[in-house]
C-alpha cells in the first residue's frame, strides 16, 4: 500500500472519496467530472482497491501530476475497508462520495458545501439524481425526498439516499465508527446508525446535480437481489429489536426477492403502457 501525494498550501475543505477497481472510460468521466467542479477547494482520494497493475499504471500516467489528486493503492479488497481508509486519510471537514462510473454535474460541490455551511445541524446532503444507462442515455430519476423528516421516516423501509451523490460531515461519521457492514448495503447500514444521533438533519437539494449510472446487470440480476436480501435483512431485524418500530419489518418485506420481482414486473407494465400511449397519440 502506498500513496502519491502533492504538497499544497491550502487545506481542502472537502475530501472526495473515490474507490476504483478498474481504470476505464467510465472512471475517466467520473474523475474529470470532479475536477471540473465550480467549487475547487477539495482533494480527491483515489482509492485503488484491488486494481490490476496495468490499470494502475494507466491511471498513474493520466493523473499522477494533478495536485488535487492523492492516489492510494490498497491491496486489501472490500469497499468498506477502502472507504474507512479514505476517511482516516482525508483532511477535509466534509466528505464527498463518488463512484467510478457516475458523473457529478459542475455545481454539485458548490451547492452541497453552501448548504452544510449554512445549516450546522445537517450531517449529510444529497441532491436530485438522474439515472443514466451505460451509453449515458436518460432512464429516469431516483425517487426524490427533500426534507429530513421524510428521508428519515422512510430509511427503515428503503434507502432514500444515493450514496455516491452525498456530502457529509467527516467528524459525524467518525463519531459512529465509520463504515461497518456489507458488500452492497454499507451505505444503508451507515444511514440507520446516523439516525441515532439526536438533533441532526438529512437533506436532498431539489436540483439535479448527479448522474447515477445503472448497468443492465444491476437492474436485472436476480442473484444480486437475493444477496442484497440476505445482507440487509439482519441489520433491519437488529434495528427492529432495538427500536421496536414496525417500519423495519416493512423494510424486510420491501427487499424480499418476490416483492422486488413484483415491483419490477409492474414497472415494465407501466413502461410498456406508456410506450403504447405514445404510439397511439402519434
Amino acid at each position: 500500500m502506498f500513496a502519491i501525494k502533492h504538497q499544497t498550501n491550502l487545506v481542502p475543505l472537502v475530501s472526495c472519496l473515490l474507490p476504483i477497481t478498474q481504470f476505464d472510460d467510465f472512471a475517466i468521466m467520473a474523475i474529470d467530472s470532479i475536477l471540473n467542479q465550480t467549487y475547487q477547494n477539495f482533494e480527491i482520494l483515489l482509492l485503488c482497491n484491488n486494481i490490476t497493475d496495468a490499470d494502475f499504471a494507466r491511471l498513474h500516467s493520466a493523473y499522477s501530476q494533478n495536485k488535487q489528486l492523492i492516489i492510494h493503492r490498497i491491496n486489501l479488497p472490500g469497499l468498506c475497508f477502502a472507504l474507512n481508509f479514505g476517511l482516516n486519510e482525508a483532511v477535509g471537514e466534509f466528505i464527498a462520495r463518488m463512484d467510478a462510473d457516475d458523473i457529478s454535474l459542475p455545481q454539485r460541490f458548490e451547492k452541497q458545501v453552501a448548504h452544510l455551511l449554512r445549516n450546522q445541524n445537517t450531517v449529510l446532503v444529497g441532491c436530485k439524481v438522474k439515472l443514466i444507462d451505460e451509453c449515458g442515455s436518460d432512464i429516469g430519476y431516483f425517487p426524490f425526498f427533500e426534507n429530513s423528516k421524510k428521508i428519515k421516516s422512510l430509511l427503515p423501509i428503503r434507502n432514500t439516499l444515493v450514496h455516491p451523490a452525498l456530502m457529509f460531515r467527516r467528524s459525524t461519521v467518525l463519531q459512529i465508527g465509520g463504515y461497518k457492514y456489507g458488500f452492497m448495503s454499507e451505505d444503508h447500514e451507515l444511514f440507520l446508525r446516523l439516525l441515532d444521533i439526536p438533533d441532526t438533519d438529512f437533506y436532498n437539494i431539489p436540483i439535479e446535480l448527479f448522474l447515477y449510472r445503472r448497468h443492465k446487470n444491476q437492474i436485472t440480476n436476480s442473484l444480486d437481489k437475493k444477496k442484497h436480501f440476505a445482507e440487509i435483512t439482519p441489520f433491519l431485524l437488529m434495528n427492529f429489536l432495538k427500536r421496536r418500530k414496525f417500519s423495519y419489518i416493512l423494510g424486510i418485506f420491501w427487499v424480499l426477492p418476490i416483492t422486488r420481482w413484483v415491483k419490477d414486473y409492474f414497472k415494465k407494465l407501466v413502461s410498456q403502457f406508456n410506450k403504447f400511449k405514445k404510439v397511439f397519440k402519434d
